[in-house]
């Protein structure tokens, strides 16, 4: 016959790791302040709560050119191969577009309504690799695995950017749910809202291979 002694002491340590399991689960907040390689995993039914989300925005100077006619206005590559959205890359820039034509507030800073954006096949290549990057070699980071920023990534599709920036996001459903997180974030809400930007590109990637079973990445740019 066991002692009561047992039974209390058994009781003890499932009642603590109960405790310690619950404190792990409510350890995150839904968005990143900062990079991280790897993030806690949530269940399918929380994942519009708890799916990961994270911001970078760059900005830098480009030379004028002499002549008007000699600024890039049409790229030559889109212009031979021209890429087009498909229906849910659409529905995502239609989302972008909606929050944009309404006043916001982003974490307390009023954005006033930014023109619409346009789809833009260098922007989207950018998108597509860094999502396929975060999916090879399995983290969730705006840094490259190769150390790459948003706009070394960028400049390497041939876009000429002024400014540009990204949001990633990662284990969420489907477009709405990825909006309504990043809405709900000042600071990819302001890149969302950001007038300065003109044009857009993303993409979204479903793996079995990372630790989330998708990775997006959205691309904003002015020339």
């Amino acid at each position: 016959m066991r002692r009561p002694g047992n039974y209390l002491l058994l009781l003890a340590i499932m009642v603590g790791i109960s405790v310690a399991s619950c404190r792990l689960q409510s350890a995150g907040d839904g968005y990143l302040s900062h990079p991280t390689r790897f993030a806690v995993h949530s269940p399918p039914n929380e994942l519009l709560f708890n799916g990961r989300v994270a911001r970078s925005y760059e900005e830098r100077e480009v030379p004028e050119a002499e002549h008007e006619a000699d600024r890039l206005s049409e790229d030559p590559v889109e212009a031979a191969e021209p890429c087009e959205a498909t229906p849910y890359q659409q529905e995502m820039l239609h989302l972008v577009n909606r929050a944009r034509s309404r006043q916001r507030d982003c974490g307390g800073e009023r954005h006033q309504t930014a023109a619409p954006l346009r789809w833009n096949c260098r922007l989207h290549e950018a998108a597509v690799i860094h999502s396929q990057d975060m999916i090879d070699a399995d983290f969730f980071d705006h840094q490259g695995s190769d150390e790459s920023t948003v706009g070394m990534r960028v400049s390497r599709s041939g876009y000429e950017w002024r400014a540009v920036g990204e949001n990633i996001a990662a284990g969420y459903p489907d477009n709405q749910a990825v909006m309504a997180n990043l809405l709900s974030s000042p600071t990819h809400c302001s890149n969302i809202m950001d007038s300065k930007f003109r044009e857009f590109g993303s993409a979204v990637i479903d793996t079995d291979q990372a630790h989330y079973d998708n990775y997006w990445t959205q691309v904003f740019g002015a020339r």
